[in-house]
């Protein structure tokens, strides 16, 4: 209703009180008359009244026959008939005798019978249409009290409800989306109303309302006497309540629901409750699951013993968890929530940098924070502990709150220090094992160079038969001690990690026939066929490592030879297929026609120290280390070895390495010394030859060697004593030992290459000759300037490629 219509029907109101004073008056004057004619003129100017005559309420007057006697303008307009067409007729006449009848009939007899009768409801009009109109009947009585006729009072509430509807619909809608019904309560009856969404929580159909009992019946077991005492004291008390209880629907199903009621009051008494009822299962199962995950996570930081803190900025309060105090032994109440209690248990040396870093995170708006330092114990020990925190910033990126943990790290820190000692030891360790084996490996060498050097010594000698057969007896033996030295030496090396692989230029097409020729005598000897298979597409020069790929061959050849009796050994080579044509994978067979290995044997052959035929009896000797020590090489040349044998057969080994193709002029730094082992050149002079070495079995050995090729020797037992040697006289080649008292080969190997008085000769050429024979000592010894190596014992032939290639040098 707009405000203009507000004051037309207050005025209007104004207007009738007044009349009715009016009429007041005059009964006491004794104005009015028995027979009531002044009754009707006052009701006459009651109705002619402006008021009654401009209202937008629609007034009419009915008889007690239902017949319209006066009607206002806005009555007119309703209905869109003049007062003519309206006055005279019955209301059945106007909206039907099926609307009169089920609508209206039963409210106008209570009027007539003297009820003021109040509703609204929708009607018809035939030009307005569908309006909700407000309707009052008020009785008309005469002088002596008789109903003579009714008022009726029409106001269209058309927009008001239209707005209500639309606000009922939203709020059902609402309702239904958030879980939410309505209901009712009265206080007398005991009769419930309830929306449909309070119908839909239930589970029951709409219009199935059941007791108050049976209402609370619905909620659980546990649950029922908490709302029954809620709702009595509502009642009783006027108290409203809110609270959160378990329910069940009609069809069964377990619900959490949210119960509002509030009392509504009539003369200080409770006449009715209205409330609310939500279905709140969803977001009690989180707040349940959340629960359960904060108390699950509660106990996993009391057993992890984390301990938590929680510093807000803006109101500078510091809070410590138990945990936190707990873990340096102080109950939950020893402690205040303060920076200070913090940074007081920081050890001395670790606060500025805790500190800085703590202000380095926040002065660059981190969103973190991590780390370790030192923190007091109430007993006064101190312990490690591991900070972490996220930084909470506000939308400019200013720091606002840090939440971070503290762990006990002080298990974890002894564990590192005794892994940083436990990793010293074994690196002093290995060094020691180094250092031995490197000591081992010369004090073996030494003196077997003293043995084989004689031996070789003796066989060039013109001897009867049966020494000849002796010497060779000893040769063949020594030889094998040395097989087992250097077998035993280079597992050793490759259990430490102390063997790594070369990367350098070889002739693959050069080393594979010469492994091969080196084994002809041998498979000679024995009557076996020693034969091989070259793939027309392998490289001629790869990058890899020569020494270890002849070390796997001559392992692997070695033993098949050994074990065949008659038949053939085979090594067969293929390139296998690469993406990249300067990476590729060669494979590699060695096969022989032998006694074979068991199949129970296969899988441990290439373990250490393990050997087909372990008994006493058995046939073939070794040290068991040479196919274990033929899977680590080939391993870490990035390949892998397997195996196939049949007993009595054969046995195939295939092995595969990846390597590189080198340009054809490449050339590993030693291989033009040694190129002149494949010209075959002899020597056209006699050599002057200076052998440095402090151990006079050496010496003599070297020196008979020599003397025998037919070149002419002096010696020195020093590095010093070799100096004046070359200063008085002049040397075609130098053998220089590495360890000598006074001064060493590689100190007077500079001295010579420095030449620093002008009294010698720099370009004279040095061949080392030593027992070092560990991996590196090569590349030692000639970084420090000498031209060549030979490892002790001296082989004559490798002693002959040394002597050939410098002849042929020096012409």
């Amino acid at each position: 209703m707009s405000s203009d219509q507000h004051k037309t029907k207050q005025a209007l109101i104004d207007e009738l009180n007044q009349a009715r004073r009016r009429i007041a008056e005059l009964e006491r004057c004794g104005g009015v008359s028995e027979g009531g004619d002044e009754w009707l003129r006052l009701e006459e100017l009651r109705w002619c009244s402006p008021l009654a005559q401009l209202t937008e309420d629609a007034l009419g007057v009915l008889d007690k026959s239902y017949v319209y006697q006066r009607v206002n303008p806005a009555y007119e307009r309703l209905w869109g008939l003049s007062k003519e067409e309206i006055i005279g007729r019955s209301v059945t006449d106007l909206f039907g005798e099926a609307f009169f009848s089920s609508q209206l009939k039963d409210r106008l007899d209570r009027c007539l019978a003297g009820e003021v009768v109040r509703y609204s409801g929708w009607f018809e009009f035939p030009v307005l249409g569908r309006r909700h109109m407000d309707v009052t009947y008020q009785p008309l009585r005469d002088p002596e009290g008789r109903v003579t006729g009714l008022v009726n009072l029409a106001r269209d509430m058309t927009g008001q409800a239209l707005a209500e509807e639309q606000l009922k619909t939203l709020l059902q809608q609402t309702g239904a989306m958030a879980k939410v019904g309505g209901w009712e309560l009265d206080a007398r009856t005991l009769e419930m109303t309830w929306t449909e969404q309070t119908y839909a929580i239930h589970e029951l159909p709409v219009g199935q309302m059941p007791s108050v009992q049976e209402a609370i019946d619905f909620y659980h077991p546990e649950d029922r006497p908490k709302i029954a005492a809620v709702v009595q004291a509502a009642l009783e008390q006027a108290q409203p309540y809110d609270i959160e209880v378990r329910f069940i629907t009609a069809k069964g199903q377990a619900l959490w629901t949210r119960s509002i009621g509030k009392p509504v009051l009539k003369d200080g008494e409770v006449v009715k409750l209205t409330g609310a009822f939500q279905d709140i299962t969803a977001r009690k199962q989180a707040e349940l699951a959340l629960q359960e995950t904060k108390d699950d996570l509660e106990q996993a930081v009391r057993f992890a013993n984390v301990g938590l803190w929680d510093w807000d900025f803006i109101t500078n309060k510091v809070r410590y968890s138990e945990e936190w105090k707990g873990q340096i032994g102080y109950a939950d109440d020893e402690i205040g929530d303060a920076f200070e209690e913090w940074q007081s248990r920081v050890h001395p040396d670790d606060l500025d940098k805790a500190l800085a870093h703590f202000d380095q995170a926040i002065n660059t708006k981190a969103d973190r924070y991590e780390l370790v330092f030192r923190f007091r114990h109430k007993d006064g020990h101190y312990i490690w502990v591991l900070a972490q925190a996220f930084i909470h910033q506000d939308s400019t990126g200013n720091p606002i709150r840090i939440i971070g943990s503290h762990i006990d790290i002080t298990n974890q820190k002894a564990l590192e220090q005794e892994l940083i000692e436990a990793k010293e030891r074994a690196e002093a360790a290995s060094q020691a094992r180094s250092e031995f084996l490197a000591n081992m490996s010369h004090e073996i060498r030494t003196p077997l160079n003293g043995v084989m050097g004689m031996l070789q010594v003796l066989d060039d000698a013109e001897l009867e038969t049966q020494f000849k057969e002796a010497v060779s007896i000893a040769m063949g033996s020594s030889q094998t001690l040395l097989t087992v030295i250097n077998d035993i030496l280079d597992f050793s090396k490759i259990e430490a990690g102390k063997l790594s692989i070369a990367h350098e230029p070889f002739d693959l097409n050069a080393l594979l026939p010469s492994v091969i020729a080196a084994f002809g005598q041998q498979a000679a000897n024995k009557g076996v066929a020693l034969r091989s298979g070259l793939a027309p597409d392998l490289p001629a020069r790869v990058l890899g490592d020569a020494a270890r790929l002849r070390q796997v061959l001559f392992n692997l050849l070695g033993n098949a030879i050994k074990f065949t009796e008659r038949g053939e050994v085979r090594l067969d080579t293929r390139v296998l297929s690469g993406k990249d044509p300067a990476r590729m994978r060669l494979e590699f067979a060695i096969s022989d026609t032998g006694i074979g290995i068991p199949e129970d044997r296969l899988a441990d052959i290439f373990e250490s120290f393990t050997q087909v035929d372990s008994s006493n009896t058995r046939r073939f000797q070794g040290s068991g280390l040479g196919l274990a020590i033929v899977r680590r090489l080939v391993g870490l040349m990035d390949g892998q070895v397997t195996i196939a044998s049949t007993l009595g057969q054969g046995t195939e080994v295939r092995f595969d390495i990846r390597v590189e193709t080198a340009a054809e002029d490449e050339l590993a730094p030693h291989e033009p010394v040694r190129a002149g082992l494949r010209t075959g050149l002899a020597p056209t002079k006699a050599l002057q030859v200076l052998v440095v070495d402090d151990e006079p079995t050496n010496t003599k050995v070297l020196s008979m060697m020599l003397n025998r090729l037919g070149h002419q020797v002096q010696t020195a037992a020093n590095g010093r004593q070799a100096l004046d040697r070359l200063r008085s006289q002049a040397f075609d080649l130098v053998f220089m030992d590495a360890s000598m008292p006074e001064m060493d080969g590689l100190e007077a190997t500079r001295h010579i290459r420095d030449n620093q008085d002008g009294d010698l000769d720099p370009s004279v050429p040095i061949v080392a000759l030593t027992a070092h024979a560990m991996k590196g000592d090569r590349e030692r010894f000639l970084a420090a300037g000498m031209d060549d190596y030979l490892s002790k014992p001296v082989d004559a032939k490798a002693l002959r490629v040394v002597l050939d290639c410098r002849a042929a040098e020096g012409g």
